[in-house]
């Protein structure tokens, strides 16, 4: 295989730096042939842990390559290898024409994590090879043998500020079914929190002062790490991810591994692995997703608003019949067990060659 440069941001707090440093290191690990190319984007953080074998392909490659990356479409331009692939995820019905015209013009092949993804891109005019190879799990660090008993019934959210996480249909749920329960917390994780001054139109401000006069909802900003991810899952009862659409779902997948209950949506990237089986599902309701996705009108994209209600039912029965909901939490393990960071790059190597 000819020598491959990955290039996207490693050292950040965000999903897919995550996504570009396991895939990275499982590629590094099945063939010599892979260099990186690191950036520096948002929420770039210096002190984000990077594996030393990614550390030491961070170089200029001397003579032919082929592109691999996962990066912001617009700048496919800047791509210089012979052949160009590129891993994508879409959160909508729609992909912005911008996006379309640099994949079609700078792409030789996408790669997506689910299939929801593919047939938003051939629905939007996507003329070239899109393969589908699924995100994977890290079992030495996500597994339920580091779970461990808390003193309060938790339930935890992890993901970014943005509308599209439902973060405020989730605390409007919380606040309404458990408000006034010492016993009872909502824990609720994101990697940073929006700065007023500079806010995007896909971004919640204030969510601190929103819930601040309720003791029982905690907000945790700090950017912190896999095995610190892990640890918070471990003291939880149940994950929640009410979330409008996802690309692929990887908390939700990586609380699955942890043996965790899990509260989600049914329709878009999860849709790969989540079902009635392994997880308690929300309905949902279909809205136009505005400029909440890019920060653009897409006239026609679609989402799928948590519904409020059904959200409220599920949380309140999930703290009542806890106990009786194990075949549920089993079968999210073994759906788990299905999905490895080693597959992810086996697949992807199969594409580069």
């Amino acid at each position: 295989m000819d020598n491959v440069l990955y290039t996207g941001l490693f050292r950040s707090p965000t999903s897919w730096a995550k996504v570009n440093r396991e895939i990275t290191l499982a590629l590094i690990n099945q063939n010599n042939n892979i260099f990186v190319h690191e950036q520096k984007g948002f929420l770039f953080n210096q002190d984000i842990y990077l594996n030393n074998k990614i550390k030491r392909r961070i170089k200029k490659i001397d003579g032919s390559y082929n592109d691999l990356c996962f990066i912001y479409p617009p700048t496919y331009k800047n791509l210089q290898g012979n052949k160009k692939f590129s891993i994508l995820t879409i959160e909508s019905t729609k992909v912005p024409e911008i996006w379309k015209n640099a994949i079609n013009k700078h792409i030789d092949t996408i790669i997506v994590p689910s299939r929801f993804c593919k047939d938003t891109l051939i629905e939007s005019n996507i003329n070239i090879p899109i393969k589908v190879i699924s995100f994977g799990v890290d079992h030495s660090i996500f597994n339920p043998n580091n779970n461990k008993v808390t003193d309060k019934f938790r339930f935890l959210f992890i993901g970014t500020p943005h509308y599209r996480k439902g973060i405020s249909e989730l605390t409007d749920a919380f606040k309404d079914v458990f408000s006034n329960n010492k016993e009872v917390e909502l824990y609720i994780k994101m990697p940073y929190l929006p700065i007023k001054s500079k806010l995007k139109s896909w971004e919640i401000a204030n969510i601190p002062e929103i819930v601040s006069r309720y003791e029982n909802i905690v907000i945790d900003s700090r950017p912190i790490g896999d095995k610190e991810i892990a640890d918070l899952i471990a003291g939880a009862d149940v994950v929640v991810q009410p979330s409008y659409s996802e690309g692929f779902g990887l908390s939700i997948l990586e609380a699955m591994a942890m043996e965790k209950l899990v509260i989600t949506t049914l329709w878009s990237g999860e849709s790969e692995f989540v079902t009635d089986r392994n997880s308690l599902v929300v309905k949902n309701n279909w809205i136009d997703s505005e400029n909440i996705q890019y920060g653009e009108i897409l006239k026609g994209a679609k989402m799928k608003r948590p519904d409020i209600e059904h959200l409220e039912e599920i949380m309140e029965y999930s703290f009542l019949n806890y106990c009786e909901l194990s075949g549920i939490r089993a079968n999210a393990l073994i759906t788990s067990k299905k999905y490895t960071w080693e597959k992810t790059a086996e697949n992807i190597l199969k594409v580069l060659q």
